[in-house]
This record gives C-alpha cells, sequence and structure tokens, in this order.
C-alpha cells in the first residue's frame, strides 16, 4: 500500500515533468516484460557460460551456424504475420488467431523443402553433422514458428502477464535441457534438435492455451488481415537476411571457430535489445489507438530520450565487459574488443525500435511503393556492406558494418514518419 501511494502521490508526478508517456501503461506492461527478459537473460547467461565452457569453438560456431540458417529460413513462415494479429487483437477482430496460423504452417512447407535441399548440399560435402542439424529442422520447421502466433494475439489484448509467464516457462525448462546435456554429450547437433524441437512443442502447447481462453466467436475468415499479414512478410524479408548473413558470411569465409568469437562478442548487444524489445511490444498497440496528430507530439521527444539511454548504456558497458568476459567467457578474452565496439549500435537501435513500432502500426497509411522502397533497398545495400566488410577486413569490419548499419537504419526510420506527416495532411488518421 505504501509503495503504490508513494508511486502515486510522489514518484509519478516527478516523472511526468520529464518523460512524456503513459506511466501507468508502461509500467504495468513493463513489469511483466522486463521479468520475462530477466528469466531469459539469465537462463540464456547461464546456457552461453556453460557451452563456451564445455564445448570447442568449432562446435559452439556451428550451433551458432544452424540458429543462422533458421533465423534465415524463418522467411517462409511468414513473420509478417505476427504484426498483423497483433494489429487484428488489439482491434477485436472476432476470428484471427487460428486462420493465421494455418496460414502459416502452409507456407512453412516451403522453409522445410528449402531446408531439405541445403542438406543434400552438405551431404555431397561431406559434413554429416550440418545434415543432421537441417532435417531436424526440416521436420519441425512447419511447426517451429507457426505457433508464436499466441504471443503477438497476447501483445494485441495487452496479456504482457500471460505472455511473460509462457515466456518464463520456456526458457527455463529449455535451460533445464541443454544443462542436463551438457554433461553427457559435447555434439552442437543435439543441442539444436533439443532447441527445436523443445520450441515446436511447447509454443504449440501455448497456442492451444490462448486459443481455449479467446475462441472465435465469428468463423468468417479475415482475408484482409491474413493478406496484410503476407505482405509485411514480403515487406521484410531483405531485412531478414541482412540480419543473419553476418554469420552465414563469417561461417563460410572464417570458419566455424570465428563465427563463435563473433557470437559471443555480439551476444550481449543482442540481450540488451531484447530487453529493449519492450519499447515495440508496448508502443505498438498504442500507436494503433492514436492518430498522427498525437503520435507527432511525443514522438520526437522520445527519440531524444532513448539516444541518451543507449549512449549512457554504452559507457557502462564499456566499463563492465572486460571483467565480464574474463569471469563468464575467459576462453573468449578476443571477444571483448568485439563486444564493446559493438554495443556502440544501441545508440542508434532503440530509438529505431520505437519508428519500427510507429511503422508497423501505421503502415496501411503509406503508399506501398514507398514502403517496398524504404524496405527493400536499403536491406539490400546492407547485404552488400556486410560482404565487403566481412571479405576484406574480418571480424572487426562485421562489427564496424553493424554500427554503421544501425545508424542508417535510424535515419531511414525518421525519414519515414516525416514523409507519413507529409503526405498525411489529415492528422486524424
Amino acid at each position: 500500500m505504501f509503495a503504490r501511494a508513494f508511486y502515486t502521490t510522489t514518484l509519478k508526478p516527478f516523472l511526468s515533468k520529464f518523460i512524456t508517456i503513459d506511466l501507468d501503461y508502461v509500467i504495468s506492461g513493463s513489469f511483466w516484460q522486463i521479468g520475462r527478459q530477466v528469466v531469459n537473460n539469465l537462463t540464456s547467461l547461464v546456457v552461453a557460460v556453460l557451452m563456451a565452457r564445455q564445448l570447442s569453438q568449432s562446435a559452439y560456431g556451428t550451433y551458432n551456424y544452424l540458429m543462422s540458417v533458421l533465423g534465415i529460413v524463418v522467411l517462409a513462415s511468414l513473420p509478417g504475420m505476427n504484426a498483423a494479429v497483433t494489429q487484428a487483437s488489439a482491434k477485436k477482430e472476432p476470428n484471427i488467431l487460428l486462420p493465421a496460423f494455418w496460414d502459416k504452417v502452409k507456407w512453412s512447407l516451403l522453409g522445410s523443402l528449402a531446408t531439405l535441399a541445403l542438406a543434400i548440399y552438405y551431404y555431397f560435402q561431406n559434413q554429416p553433422e550440418l545434415v543432421f542439424g537441417l532435417l531436424v529442422m526440416a521436420l519441425f520447421f512447419p511447426i517451429h514458428f507457426s505457433p508464436q502466433l499466441y504471443e503477438a494475439f497476447l501483445h494485441g489484448k495487452k496479456r504482457f502477464k500471460t505472455t511473460a509467464i509462457y515466456e518464463s516457462i520456456f526458457n527455463i525448462i529449455l535451460c533445464l535441457l541443454f544443462v542436463i546435456t551438457l554433461q553427457i554429450s559435447s555434439n552442437p547437433i543435439i543441442f539444436f534438435a533439443i532447441y527445436v524441437i523443445t520450441q515446436s512443442v511447447l509454443k504449440l502447447f501455448f497456442l492451444y492455451k490462448t486459443y481455449q481462453q479467446f475462441p472465435a466467436k465469428d468463423k468468417t475468415r479475415p482475408k484482409t488481415m491474413i493478406v496484410y499479414g503476407r505482405h509485411l512478410s514480403v515487406l521484410n524479408a531483405v531485412s531478414i537476411i541482412s540480419s543473419q548473413i553476418d554469420r552465414i558470411l563469417l561461417f563460410t569465409f572464417l570458419g566455424p571457430a570465428q563465427l563463435a568469437i563473433y557470437s559471443l562478442g555480439i551476444l550481449p548487444l543482442e540481450k540488451v535489445l531484447l530487453v529493449f524489445s519492450n519499447i515495440t511490444a508496448l508502443a505498438l498497440p498504442k500507436f494503433a489507438e492514436k492518430t498522427l496528430g498525437q503520435i507527432k507530439l511525443s514522438l520526437p521527444r522520445r527519440i531524444v530520450e532513448l539516444m541518451v539511454v543507449g549512449a549512457f548504456s554504452v559507457i557502462v558497458y564499456w566499463l563492465l565487459a572486460p571483467p565480464f568476459f574474463k569471469i563468464f567467457f575467459p576462453k573468449y578474452i578476443s571477444s571483448i574488443t568485439i563486444s564493446q565496439l559493438s554495443m556502440l549500435a544501441l545508440i542508434f537501435r532503440l530509438p529505431a525500435l520505437l519508428l519500427q513500432a510507429f511503422g508497423q502500426a501505421k503502415v496501411t497509411l503509406f503508399p506501398k511503393n514507398f514502403l517496398y522502397a524504404t524496405s527493400v533497398i536499403p536491406q539490400i545495400f546492407f547485404i552488400l556492406i556486410l560482404y565487403a566488410a566481412i571479405f576484406y577486413f574480418g571480424l572487426l569490419g562485421a562489427i564496424w558494418a553493424r554500427v554503421l548499419i544501425a545508424a542508417i537504419v535510424l535515419v531511414v526510420g525518421l525519414f519515414n514518419w516525416n514523409y507519413l506527416i507529409r503526405i498525411r495532411s489529415d492528422n486524424s488518421l
């Protein structure tokens, strides 16, 4: 009672002078989201520390390579459908969850075929470990990403507590399975198979529980939202490739050991971004409800605030990185510099997350040709930057390319925002 009274009478009025956001909404949503990320980061840290200590760099690099392939093949599962489901759920569309799920499953079969083709390639390259890992991926791919729609649906309902609990259960179970397996095996393919199977089974169960809680009252197929989800997936296709291509190129040019050094180096940045991904999850339903005129009043200031938060976080991390790696990853001291440099991207990535949420919420207001141009062309440019940087400069080239790309993404997001304000004079949209 005292804490609630202190927040209402003292803390909230004070913070409201400096931060122009709905504090009640952010705190209620962030509490569960941050709790979820704490569990995620702790379990991930345990797994990363144990794998880095007990697996060879080559084995750890192979595991990361397979995860990157999975991260590219996700294209076939229509990842843009998640944002469409969030919006439909926020707008109380009566029947979106199962139709979207089955659409993702159907298209995911193409991902299984692509993975099988890659397995055949590695079979003739005499790499049986990769062949087995890719076969597992092909078998479970249709139900690997598709059930994750439950999370998008619940975000639209602002059920952050439920998604936090489900995700924490998944991470704890996965961590326990990894810890047990590390006692008896150091084969990276076994760990990859455990990850794929565990996520597929548990997320399918969570989807079932979500549908039980929110059964469809109207069986009419929401064709508009399904098409919209496919459209978003195409828009994000090149972006997804560029987000994983650095690992694919490093594995190809430099080998699995160098990929392991790189993967651990950028791991802290990825975990920090995972925590701050709450920005998108919390902002998307709010942006979907508000008009352009309302968003225009607050968005610029929030962008500046997030850049300041990012800069402060970088300074703190630069001081903490050396002892952190010496304690937890003594075999990867060479990853320290890579890790520190990669964190510079945070200054640009945080405000870009907010602009990403805005773009997803108001995507129907943009001309389609403009969306394709600003989504596809920069990402193709990013892939070329990464290819050249890794080919000529190796690991450090990959890191500096990521920082440059983060800055360009922010600039493109700001350009999109200003463009929409100019072409949509009616701010009530």
